[in-house]
C-alpha cells in the first residue's frame, strides 16, 4: 500500500515541478543546469525537496505499525501468519528505503543551503534539471550514477 502511495506522491511532485518549468515531454527538454534557472524555479525545486521530506516523514510514521513484530502466538492460521510475516518484511524494506531517501533529501537540502545543489558529488559537473525534477534528492549526474550502479 505504501509503495503505491509513494509512487503516486513522487509522480505528483514531478508533475507539479514540471508544470512550473513548462516541461511536458522530457525527451525534447534541453540540458539545463541550476545556474540557468530563475530564482522562482530554484525555489520550486527546493519546495519539491521539502515536500518529499514531508511525504517520507508521513510514510515512516504511518508504516511503523505495519513493521511491528508479528505475534507468533496469536490465534491465527498458518497461512495468515505467513502472510503477516510477508507484510511485515515488505513494510521493513519500505521503511529502510524511505529512511535512506530521507537522508539523501536532507543532504540535498544542506547542499541547497550551501549553494552546491545541482552539482554532481563525483565529477562536479551540473546535474541535468530533468533528473533533479524526477528525483530532487539526486546527488550524482546520470553518467556517474550509472557507473556507481554498475560497480555494485
Amino acid at each position: 500500500m505504501y509503495i503505491g502511495i509513494a509512487i503516486v506522491l513522487e509522480v505528483a511532485s514531478l508533475v507539479m515541478v514540471s508544470s512550473v518549468f513548462g516541461v511536458s515531454n522530457g525527451s525534447t527538454y534541453p540540458f539545463i543546469t541550476m545556474a540557468e534557472l530563475s530564482d522562482q524555479e530554484k525555489k520550486s525545486l527546493q519546495e519539491a525537496l521539502l515536500a518529499l521530506q514531508e511525504e517520507l516523514s508521513a510514510m515512516l510514521s504511518h508504516s511503523k505499525e505495519a513493521a511491528a513484530p508479528v505475534d507468533l502466538d496469536a490465534p491465527i492460521g498458518r497461512l495468515s501468519r505467513m502472510d503477516a510475516l510477508q507484510e511485515q518484511n515488505m513494510a521493513l524494506a519500505n521503511r529502510q528505503a524511505a529512511r535512506s531517501r530521507m537522508k539523501q533529501s536532507e543532504a540535498a537540502v544542506a547542499r541547497f543551503a550551501d549553494d552546491e545543489y545541482g552539482d554532481c558529488l563525483d565529477c562536479g559537473e551540473p546535474i541535468d534539471i530533468r533528473r533533479l525534477m524526477a528525483k530532487p534528492e539526486s546527488a550524482f549526474c546520470l553518467p556517474c550514477q550509472t557507473r556507481r550502479e554498475k560497480r555494485r
